[in-house]
């Protein structure tokens, strides 16, 4: 299977790409590809793989796997940031394109994204009503444990952590 990633920026189809090709790698050593503002970056060493998407050299996404099942994915914001204290443009197209390649392949549900409330004008990261608010004074990194079915979200950048968001 060869998904087409849903973007039509380039860039962000690269990472798409390069997220597959790092997905199905199996050799040990270091791989790395970059495109402009983007890079990807992936290191074997078995039973572990992780895989890591930077935007202006800033982590924006690490997966880790053991014995090719998803454990951990971390969505990072904290330096995305733009000055009213939501997410750049360019950090929502980038996560965006690469959630979506993530529900392709199985490591969480289809749908889950980063949106803007047309209302209040914050940004959430879920699918509906099931979601977390992201900006400045929000969360700034969260864990998304990894499930094709269910969707659970958790703030890790406050000490004392918030309650799982559940889809199903």
């Amino acid at each position: 299977m060869n998904p087409k990633p849903r973007s039509n920026k380039p860039v962000t189809q690269f990472a798409c790409r390069e997220f597959v090709k790092c997905h199905r790698r199996v050799s040990g050593e270091l791989y790395e590809s970059r495109l402009e503002s983007t890079s990807i970056k992936c290191q074997t060493e078995d039973p572990v793989k992780s895989i890591k998407a930077y935007l202006f050299d800033r982590e924006i996404l690490s997966v880790i796997l053991v014995n090719s099942e998803a454990v951990s994915i971390r969505l990072n914001f904290d330096g995305n940031i733009s000055a009213d204290g939501r997410p750049s443009g360019l950090l929502v197209e980038r996560l965006n394109g690469l959630l979506d390649q993530l529900g392709i392949v199985g490591m969480r549900p289809m749908g889950v994204r980063l949106f803007r409330n047309r209302d209040t004008g914050d940004f959430y990261l879920g699918k509906g009503d099931d979601c977390i608010l992201i900006g400045r004074d929000y969360a700034k990194s969260v864990l998304i444990t990894p499930s094709a079915v269910k969707l659970l979200i958790q703030d890790i950048n406050i000490e004392v952590m918030c309650p799982l968001l559940e889809y199903a």
